[in-house]
């Protein structure tokens, strides 16, 4: 029985109500290796995996911006830089 991520991206992809065909089509993976791969049946490439996860988080903020559409589609500062200018101290450059 082969087994990599696909247990893991399968409850995410259900969690999205997403079909193994629209992740196939959004992912460019085979339908049926995905659902292979859900089944434990198949190892999907590394690229395929990547592919997938990809897919999957483009998804996810689709659905949060729906949800919420006051939230930046796109951060264009790195996490760290931001958590710097955050927490520095007023009149301090970070």
């Amino acid at each position: 029985m082969a087994h990599n991520s696909c247990f893991d991206f399968k409850a995410l992809r259900l969690g999205m109500r997403l079909s193994q065909s629209e992740l196939s089509r959004l992912s460019r993976v085979d339908r049926v290796k995905i659902c292979r791969c859900e089944l434990g049946d198949l190892v999907l490439s590394d690229e395929e995996l990547q592919r997938v996860e990809v897919a999957l988080r483009a998804e996810a903020q689709r659905l949060r911006v729906i949800s919420d559409p006051l939230i930046a589609t796109e951060v264009t500062e790195p996490v760290s830089s931001i958590t710097i200018a955050h927490n520095a101290e007023p009149g301090f450059a970070a």
